[in-house]
This record gives C-alpha cells, structure tokens and sequence, in this order.
C-alpha cells in the first residue's frame, strides 16, 4: 500500500478550480481506505476474558444485576454502572451461561475492549451470543423489550440467524 501510494500520490496536481479540487477530494481510493470492519478475535483470549469476568462477579452477583436490568434498577458496580443496560444484559448473560456451563463455548458477538468488557453491540447479522457443544448450535438473543414490542422487533433476527446457522452446515 506505501507503494502504490507513494506513485499514484507524491506528485501534486494542480487544479483549475475549486470545485475540481473538491471533486478529486471526494473520491475514494478503494485500494487505500475500506469500509469493511473486521474484528479477528483469538478464541481462547476471549473464553480466559470471559471466564476471569465470571470469576470476578461469581453467580449471586450476576445474578443480582440482572434482577436489577429486569426492572430498570441502576447497577452500583464501579464497572458495571459504565456499561449501557442492554449491552450489560448481553455481558451478564454470557457470564451466566459461562458459570452455569463451563464445558460449552460460549461466543458473545459484543464488540469488548482488551480487558473483554463489553464496548458496543455486535455488528448486525449475528445473534447476541453463540454456543456451542460437540457440533450443537444454541443461538441466544436478549433484549430489555418486553410485551409484544419484544415480539414484533426480535423474531425477524432471530429467525434469520437460525436461517444463517442452518445453511452454514
């Protein structure tokens, strides 16, 4: 990429107009900038994150915090307080799964930061979290929507990441 760069770049072209230059400026070099957002994670990085996080809150306390998520009760963790609630649900909820099956993998879709706390939902198309064992796909979805909102704004994805997990088979 310095290479072609360096060619197609170093040498300054002047323009007759300033609408010329804002033209120029306006394009985009797809062989230098992509929109594409790709996130490699290392799997095993992920489940020690997840596992140290379970570790840390243990089972009462998560278990506490989603009682408070499930009537709009503000946490008092330090850490957690920081979280946004329906991403929190997301993260308690693969914490909850880690503890109550430690021998499945567990891969929530939450963008985290390089401490494994949660820093912004998935990129769409992907259920909230992902489990698996021995070649059995478990799909989870949460939301803090209840009633029939819940209903009308959830089947739609979820019905299309089964559809996506069937056919990756």
């Amino acid at each position: 990429r310095i290479d072609y760069a360096i060619k197609n770049y170093s040498k300054y072209k002047k323009y007759k107009t300033e609408r010329e230059y804002f033209d120029y400026m306006s394009k985009i070099d797809k062989k230098l900038v992509s929109f594409k957002v790709e996130q490699i994670i290392d799997i095993q990085i992920e489940r020690r994150l997840l596992i140290k996080w379970a570790e840390h809150y243990k089972w009462n306390k998560i278990k506490d915090e989603l009682i408070k998520l499930s009537v709009n009760q503000s946490s008092r963790d330090e850490i957690l307080r920081l979280i946004p609630a329906p991403l929190r649900l997301e993260f308690l909820s693969s914490l909850a799964i880690v503890i109550k099956y430690p021998h499945i993998i567990i891969k929530p879709n939450y963008i985290s930061d390089d401490e494994g706390l949660p820093s912004s939902h998935a990129i769409g198309g992907k259920p909230d979290i992902e489990c698996e064992e021995l070649k059995k796909y478990v799909l989870v979805e949460v939301t803090m929507l209840t009633g029939t909102q819940q209903n009308i704004r959830e089947m739609p994805s979820i019905s299309r990441h089964l559809k996506d997990r069937i056919e990756l088979k």
